[in-house]
């Protein structure tokens, strides 16, 4: 069974369940009036309320949370998905009602969506029509899905749409999509397909099928390149490693077999004369560490230079615990 959905703006806009394929309904209306008349008792309130049954989905309406992104945010024209939760959706946005009326001068955005593995086929069929004659597309969502100024309401013709879609279905070739991201057509103009992932939180595949629309509406064909992408994440990581490999050597030299000796050995060390220092096995450089007194060369440094001595201590509660270490 194929379900369809709108964001309409209708009293704001608003996520509504228009109906579905297996309905028996001609036309379904959403009547935002309704509590109004209600209260107001007014007449034949019994056939107004049958007559709306449109439903508007509110936050813990159970459907996928990828078609929440799909309404919330742009990146793309059409929208052809296989999702986690096992439902295909189709998803067409930015479609401009026809009518001139002040309430209809807002976009809005229509979905189909199937819960069944039957329907993928069926629903294959639909995308690559759509995608090849989205302006007939939308012409005809207009024609089914508008506000029905008489009524004092959003009519959808629930049965017209069945009947259209049975009739796509005949006459499409289609193919078979089995990528997660199938069919995605670019808004008008945009040839970057990676902002339409960032939007959508996805990532297309190399098979996946992306289009383009040209400012005269002619679709054509935009290749996934997914290798140049890897080839820069690929620089990027080496530089990165080859870095930390750099570090982690330059560390290592450093912190070779450290040679711990009392604090109360280091005056001795200081009257020492640089040349006899210099003439010494002792490397020159000797770490200390006055806040752990452990074998830590980073909280202070003591560096005996030929002729003078620089000496740097962190102030320390206890200096009794600090340590220093001559390093080879």
């Amino acid at each position: 069974m194929l379900h369809y959905y709108s964001c309409y703006s209708i009293g704001g806009y608003k996520n509504l369940d228009l109906g579905n394929s297996e309905s028996g309904k001609e036309v379904n209306y959403f009547l935002p009036l309704l509590p109004v008349w209600i209260k107001d008792n007014r007449s034949n309130i019994d056939g107004l309320i049958e007559k709306n049954n449109i439903k508007e989905l509110d936050s813990s309406s159970a459907l996928p949370s990828e078609i929440n992104t799909m309404i919330s945010f742009q990146g793309y024209k059409l929208l052809y998905r296989h999702l986690e939760s096992g439902h295909s959706v189709i998803s067409l946005r930015d479609i401009h009602p026809t009518s001139l009326t002040d309430s209809e001068t807002n976009p809005f955005l229509f979905i189909i969506m199937s819960n069944s593995e039957s329907d993928v086929q069926t629903m294959d069929k639909i995308a690559d029509y759509f995608a090849h004659n989205i302006n007939e597309v939308s012409r005809k969502i207009c024609e089914c899905l508008y506000y029905d100024s008489k009524e004092c309401g959003l009519c959808f013709r629930n049965k017209e749409v069945n009947d259209w879609i049975n009739s796509i279905v005949t006459i499409s070739n289609g193919k078979f999509y089995s990528e997660d991201v199938c069919l995605l057509v670019l808004e008008v103009g945009s040839e970057d397909y990676t902002y339409a992932e960032q939007s959508q939180k996805f990532s297309l595949d190399q098979d996946s099928v992306c289009y383009g629309i040209d400012e005269n509406w002619e679709l054509h064909r935009i290749l996934i390149n997914k290798t140049e992408k890897k080839k820069k994440i690929s620089v990027l990581t080496m530089a990165w490693g080859v870095l930390c490999l750099v570090l982690l050597l330059v560390g290592g030299v450093l912190l070779k077999n450290p040679k711990e000796k009392s604090i109360n050995e280091l005056p001795t060390l200081l009257q020492k004369d640089s040349t006899d220092f210099k003439n010494s096995s002792e490397d020159s450089t000797i770490t200390i560490c006055p806040k752990c007194g452990k074998e830590c060369p980073w909280c202070g440094t003591l560096e005996i230079v030929r002729d003078s001595v620089k000496i740097r201590f962190d102030s320390v509660e206890n200096e009794s615990k600090q340590k220093w270490f001559v390093m080879n």
